[in-house]
């Protein structure tokens, strides 16, 4: 057997292909959510730093490949998941109507934690650039609650319409697998 025919093979344990595919989203998951950190607080000090018209060391620009590469790798995880009919693989994955409730309490915590993110990366880049003397705690929040409402905003309807097409992609398999 040549090493091209062992990577072909189409008999594979199911189990280590479960397991293996959970091992990878963790993964995913946790370098993600250290990239988008990185790029946030980067972001943070940035504008910090243009709001004062103040330099900025060079490390602590947002690197736009990373930026690129993190969300191209989002973005295709989310087409090509739409386009096989999967929305999510919890318990509403076949559920017939929005689980509003479920995806309500998602978007809240998301916000949340974009809220709270925000400001308390905001107050840190401030205290950072600025000094302590300079760190505005009530604008903070301000621009915390701002973005955590546009954020829950986002997040319910992105689920919504990636509920919509997903399902509407699950039909037409159905239908295709029916007909043939």
């Amino acid at each position: 057997m040549s090493v091209i025919e062992m990577f072909r093979l189409k008999n594979r344990d199911e189990r280590l292909l479960a397991e293996t595919n959970r091992i990878n989203a963790i993964g995913f998951y946790i370098l993600s959510a250290g990239i988008l950190l990185d790029l946030y607080y980067g972001m943070s000090q940035m504008q910090v730093a243009f709001m004062h018209d103040m330099e900025v060391e060079v490390s602590l620009y947002v690197r736009p490949l990373e930026y690129l590469a993190l969300m191209g790798a989002m973005i295709t995880c989310l087409i090509i998941s739409i386009k096989r009919g999967v929305m999510t693989n919890n318990r509403f994955a076949n559920t017939e109507h929005f689980p509003w409730e479920y995806y309500l309490v998602w978007s809240g915590l998301g916000a949340l934690g974009v809220g709270l993110g925000t400001a308390l990366f905001r107050a840190l880049a401030e205290y950072r650039v600025l000094g302590a003397g300079q760190v505005h705690w009530l604008g903070n929040g301000a621009l915390g609650l701002v973005c955590a409402l546009m954020v829950f905003f986002l997040c319910i309807g992105a689920y919504y319409l990636s509920f919509k097409i997903a399902k509407r992609q699950a039909d037409k398999q159905v239908v295709s697998t029916d007909s043939e």
